[in-house]
């Protein structure tokens, strides 16, 4: 698996502990077969964006939130291609900020993350 992968399905395993479920209410809402999250997570099945969209919905997050939590550290400013399909798609110049909850809720987030999967380098 991907590092980038991991670190995705790592995001995603915590955030389900973290905001009270477990692995199997997250399958039966979803509809999934038993252990299908866990096969999913060690890297057994392929991580398809559809379920990244599914199990964020469960969960009550948007999936651009699962996203920032597994890439904190991306810059903020658009690489020249991504400015060029920003204006292809459409996108106003710039990004929405998020209200203070979200910012709240995603500070949080980090800091459980943090304490829970230390970076090396810290």
């Amino acid at each position: 698996m991907k590092e980038e992968t991991a670190r995705l399905s790592q995001v995603r395993k915590t955030a389900i502990g973290a905001l009270g479920f477990s692995l199997r209410q997250v399958e039966r809402r979803l509809g999934l077969s038993r252990g299908y999250l866990t096969r999913l997570f060690a890297g057994e099945m392929d991580l398809k964006i559809d379920r990244v969209v599914e199990i964020a919905g469960v969960l009550g997050v948007e999936p651009e939130e699962i996203f920032r939590l597994a890439f904190p550290n991306v810059p903020r400013e658009l690489t020249p291609q991504a400015a060029i399909l920003r204006q292809a798609l459409g996108a106003k110049d710039q990004p929405p900020t998020p209200s203070g909850l979200e910012s709240e809720i995603e500070k949080f987030v980090l800091r459980v993350l943090a304490r829970k999967f230390p970076q090396p380098n810290e």
